[in-house]
Formats: structure tokens, sequence, C-alpha cells
């Protein structure tokens, strides 16, 4: 028997170490932020988004959001984190999507702008910062940056990606090489910034957070993580009252702090439980993909015609469909490539196949200024 009650309470107290592990980052990162607030956990995110001192204004609260691909809503005076339900634009949306649909949203002169020299990240619209911060994600500082008032440079370049099948790709450690192209790629790459004279600091403006605590009967204090089911079964003993909701929400793992009342609770789980609506896609429906294809074909048009005549012609080649060549061939073309591919392990008489073109969006700070100095120099996606 006394066996028994120390395994419980060794268990018990593993499960306690392990949830205060899971639960302290989160607290710190919400500490400043003193309205309700629920989030829908994503399970594959690995870190806890931190965008600093933005996180007191609403603008850099959906940023926080946007980085583990959650949309903020408000509701009773609560802060409800959720994926989006929006058809089309729900989990896994590939990056292109995000940025053609922000492109969309701008005046054209943000497209030129980007395709003529470079665009400081702290010009872009809301739903810009947002998407961008849904493409970086990582905690490298990049996002963090930007969102604080400090500049960050965003560039593309044209991208040939390189199959390496089967021995290749084991011997290069990798299934396949991104080889880019243009004044973007070259202007990233050269650590001289001769035109980030521009770099100050500006002051971030936003709508602050509310700075005073909801009252609320139910109480989650500076915040715990739990699943559904648990926060659940909490409110239903206090209220008396039962919570009917898809079952296979009830395991998912949720943030929440402060305090609720029984409607803000119910507003709050309402906005978790809600579903992606049903919807048939026709073939000729206006779709996000069809969106992002027509975007990236613009971009790619517009880079490419900036490009030597011979690299136009490859990469005019392999837009139509697999180009085959030498690597020597292909460093011959762009002495640039050569240091890639030499670390691919390839040598000059190996035949590659340059499989698809993409875009590649390179960012650029400062990894020495501001609130965050330890930040990444070199911060890029692919779409």
């Amino acid at each position: 028997m006394v066996g028994s009650i120390c395994s419980a309470v060794l268990v018990y107290a593993t499960l306690a170490q392990a949830q205060t592990a899971t639960r302290n980052p989160w607290v710190a990162a919400l500490e400043s932020v003193k309205a309700p607030v629920l989030i829908d956990l994503p399970s594959d995110l690995g870190f806890v988004p931190n965008v600093g001192p933005a996180i007191r204004t609403r603008e850099g609260f959906q940023v926080f959001g946007a980085m583990m691909a959650r949309e903020m809503f408000e509701v009773e005076d609560a802060f409800v984190f959720v994926q989006s339900r929006e058809p089309g634009y729900g989990p896994g949306l590939l990056r292109g999507d995000l940025v053609a649909e922000w492109l969309s949203s701008e005046a054209s002169s943000v497209e030129k702008q980007l395709l003529e020299s470079h665009l400081d990240l702290r010009d872009v619209n809301p739903l810009g910062m947002t998407n961008l911060a849904r493409c970086l994600r990582h905690p490298d500082g990049t996002v963090q940056k930007f969102v604080n008032g400090e500049e960050v440079q965003m560039r593309l370049a044209p991208t040939l990606v390189i199959q390496l099948p089967g021995e290749l790709g084991r011997v290069a450690g990798r299934p396949e090489i991104a080889l880019s192209a243009g004044r973007g790629y070259e202007e990233h790459n050269n650590p001289a910034r001769s035109d980030s004279s521009s770099g100050a600091r500006r002051e971030v403006g936003g709508t602050p957070l509310p700075t005073e605590v909801a009252d609320g009967d139910l109480d989650f204090g500076d915040g715990r993580v739990a699943q559904v089911r648990d926060v659940l079964a909490q409110a239903e003993k206090l209220w008396n009252v039962r919570y009917c909701l898809d079952s296979r929400l009830l395991n998912e793992q949720v943030f929440i702090k402060g305090k609720f009342t029984e409607e803000r609770f119910e507003r709050a789980m309402e906005r978790l439980a809600q579903t992606v609506t049903y919807r048939v896609i026709k073939e000729h429906d206006e779709t996000p993909a069809a969106k992002t294809k027509e975007a990236k074909e613009r971009l790619l048009s517009g880079l490419v015609n900036n490009l030597t005549p011979s690299l136009k012609d490859l990469y005019a080649k392999a837009l139509n469909g697999p180009v085959t060549m030498t690597v020597g061939e292909l460093a011959q073309l762009y002495p640039a490539w050569r240091n890639e591919l030499e670390r691919a392990k390839l040598g000059q008489s190996q035949q590659v196949t340059i499989g698809k073109v993409n875009v590649t969006a390179f960012f650029w700070c400062d990894p020495s200024t501001g609130p965050f100095p330890r930040s990444g120099f070199i911060s890029s996606f692919q779409f």
C-alpha cells in the first residue's frame, strides 16, 4: 500500500514538473498582457513566440499569433488565438499564398520596389506584417526587429532548385540545392551595407492593449497549459453547466490565463470550437493557389528580366520543364554558384537536373542593435 502511494506521489510530481516546464515560457511571454487570453497551442511549434515590447499593442499581439499560425479574435474583453477558419486559408497554408495575399493588398509600388531594390518591412501594411511574420515564424529575431521599429530589409531573387536523388543527395547531405542569382541575391550576400543609413529605430505606434485585469469568477491566474477537457471541467464544476463540442478538440492543448465570466468563457470557447465551413471548390473557382501562381509568375518575370542573357535563357528553359546539365556548365554561367556546388561535393562533370524555379525572399537586419542583439543576420524562405 505504501509503495502504491509513493508511486502515485512520484507520478503526480513528475506531471507537475512537466506542466511547469511547459507553462513557464508562455507565462513569461504574456506577462505584460493583463487581459484574459486563450490560445489553441500548435502541436508542432517547438518555440514560444517573442515580439518584445510590441506585445503591448493589438498590432503586435496579432503578430505574436501569426508566428504560430494563429488568428487573434477579441471576444468579451478576452483575446482568443485559433487556427484560421477561413476556407482556403486554414492549416498548412503555403508561404507563397501568404505573400500573394499580402502583395494583392498593397499598392503596386510595393511590388515594384521589391523588384527594383529592397523593401523596408517597417513600411508594409498590417496584413504584410502578420503574413511575413507567419512565413518567418522561427524565433531568430527578424520578426521581433521589424515589429519593434528596427530596420529589416527584404529582397527577392529567382532561384533554381537542383534535385539530388539517391546517392547524390546522401553525399551532399540534402535532397536538393537552391541556386539564387541576380541583384537581390548579390546585395543580400554583401556584408557592407552602404544602403542601411536609414536604419535608425522608429517609434512604433499601435493600439494599446487593456491595462486593467477584467473581472470574472473563473480565474486561471498568470496562466496554465491544459487540455480543453480539463479547462471545460473546471468551468462546468463552477457554474453547474455542461459544454458540448466536437470530441476531437477535447485533447487539444491550450494556454489560458486571466479571469473569465461565464459569458466571456462561453464566447471564447465558442470561437475555439468553430471549424472550417464545408465547401466544394470547382475546377474554375478562384482559389489561393491560382492567385499564388499568378503572383509567382509575375515576380519571376520581373526578376529574371534583369539577369544576363545566358541566365535568362536558362531560367526560361527551367520554367518550361526539367533541365539537365553538368555542374561545370552551371558554374560557368554564374561563378557565385561554384562554392555552393562544391559544398555539395559535386564534381564538374556530374550531371544534375534543375527540377523547378522558385522565388527566394531574403531578409537582412543588423544583428548588433536593438532589443534583440543576438538575432540572426540572415533569414530567408522560398515560395
